[in-house]
């Protein structure tokens, strides 16, 4: 809900035009972007777990029957121990959205707080984006792959790069900040 969606009464003691706000709406407004945002990090959360252990599984196992190459284990042991973290990381994250008040303004807090969690989530991929390219880089030119390999591989991670910092401003960050403006608004 915008806050231009006020409602207009008019005070009959002053003759004039009074401004209101609908609360229920405010409040079912502020409900449903805590439950989007708690969904929203969740559902990533759990997607990027999976994905870091199915992947670094798959490497880990393929570098086992194949002769082991560092930067294939490096690689393997990364996604495995990003997957750990982010599972660490998320039970924390759920034993602490209980602190909130629940209130409107506590139910935003949370909201904001998962937001925040959630910028932060994408910054930390970035370079979790950053490392694995240069572990996969570094395993091309270790296995002796040609030029063409190795450019398609940095383009390809220049791109990767670019679109996350993009998703990262774009749509973290700026979710972040809408939601601290409605907060700022709520609290004037």
């Amino acid at each position: 809900m915008k806050f231009e969606e006020m409602r207009t009464i008019w005070d009959e003691q002053n003759k004039q035009h009074l401004f209101v706000v609908d609360e229920k709406l405010l409040q079912q407004n502020i409900e449903g972007k805590k439950r989007s945002s708690s969904n929203l990090v969740s559902r990533i959360e759990i997607m990027l777990i999976v994905v870091n252990i199915f992947s670094g599984s798959i490497v880990l196992g393929l570098n086992i029957q194949h002769a082991a190459n560092l930067f294939n284990n490096a690689m393997g042991i990364l996604m495995l121990a990003t997957a750990m973290y982010l599972y660490f990381k998320r039970s924390s994250r759920l034993k602490s959205e209980n602190r909130f008040d629940r209130t409107m303004l506590g139910d935003l807090d949370h909201a904001i707080a998962n937001a925040t969690y959630q910028a932060r989530l994408s910054y930390g991929m970035l370079f979790y984006v950053m490392a694995i390219g240069i572990l996969m880089f570094l395993n091309a030119m270790a296995e002796n792959k040609s030029f063409t390999i190795l450019l398609a591989i940095t383009v390809l991670f220049a791109i990767t790069i670019y679109l996350a910092s993009w998703e990262h401003r774009g749509w973290h960050v700026a979710r972040k900040k809408r939601l601290e403006a409605m907060r700022a608004k709520l609290v004037e």
